[in-house]
This record gives C-alpha cells, sequence and structure tokens, in this order.
C-alpha cells in the first residue's frame, strides 16, 4: 500500500483509512507496526502534518504495538510515529539544506533543494511543534520528549 501517495493526495481520505489500518481487530501487530513506520517516514509538509495531528486527536480504540494490549489511535501514533516523525523530519530538512548549499557551491540549480520549500518545512514543523506543546501531547520540560 502506498500511504505516502494517499496522504499526500488524499489527506481527507487518508485519516479514515489510517484509523481503520491502526484499529481494526483483524490488522496484525507487525502492520501496524509497517504503517507507523509509513507515517513516521513522511516529509514535514503541510498535508502531513495536519494527517499526523489529526491521528494524534483520534480515540478509536486500537491495539498497543509494545504491550499487545488496549489502547487508542492516538497513544499509538504518539508512541510509535511521533517522534521518529520529528527526527526525520528534522533530518529531511538538514539533508534538503545540505543538498542546495553544495548545489550554490557548485553552480548546479539542477537538484538539492529548494529553499523556499525549506523554509515551509521548518516553519509548519515548529507550528506542528507548538500546537504539540499547546496541547499537553509534549513536555517542554522533559529532556526526553524535546
Amino acid at each position: 500500500m502506498d500511504l505516502p501517495g494517499l496522504i499526500a493526495n488524499n489527506p481527507i481520505l487518508a485519516h479514515p483509512v489510517l484509523v481503520y489500518l491502526l484499529s481494526a481487530s483483524s490488522t496484525s501487530i507487525a502492520n501496524i507496526s509497517a504503517y507507523c513506520d509509513a507515517l513516521a517516514h513522511l516529509p514535514p509538509t503541510l498535508v502531513s502534518l495536519d494527517v499526523i495531528g489529526r491521528l494524534l486527536r483520534d480515540t478509536t480504540p486500537a491495539v498497543d504495538v509494545t504491550t499487545g494490549g488496549k489502547s487508542t489511535v492516538a497513544d499509538v501514533v504518539r508512541s510509535e510515529v511521533l517522534g521518529r516523525f520529528i527526527s526525520h523530519s528534522l533530518g529531511w530538512v538538514e539533508e534538503r539544506e545540505r543538498e542546495t548549499r553544495e548545489d550554490e557551491e557548485s553552480g548546479d540549480w539542477s537538484g538539492g533543494g529548494d529553499r523556499v520549500e525549506i523554509e515551509k518545512a521548518v516553519q509548519n514543523l515548529c507550528r506542528f511543534y507548538g500546537s504539540l506543546i499547546k496541547a499537553g501531547m509534549v513536555d517542554i520540560t522533559s529532556d526526553a520528549e524535546t
């Protein structure tokens, strides 16, 4: 299944599909882990941030990937996706900045990152993280969470 494509091209449909995939009793823990991995590796686009944000507020019952016990979609996404998603997003921004810097130094403008795209990703990621703090999903006094 192409979750990144679904999220990028149809975020309105992506949210309920992901809720179903993460909460269906027939979904194996291995599949739930694969879906979480796909979510964690999304680029920091506005659409991706919106879908992750919706999932973080979703109280639909789900299976906890770690314990196999009962949980919610929000709990699964927070424990299995959020930290890796933010880490991957920061890596994505750093990689684009490196590519752009290399292209500028070599005079090659055919590849690499686009400054506007990078700036927009940073801005969106900061807003997303700020909304997590406001919602109490991230404790800024905890070094582990920040």
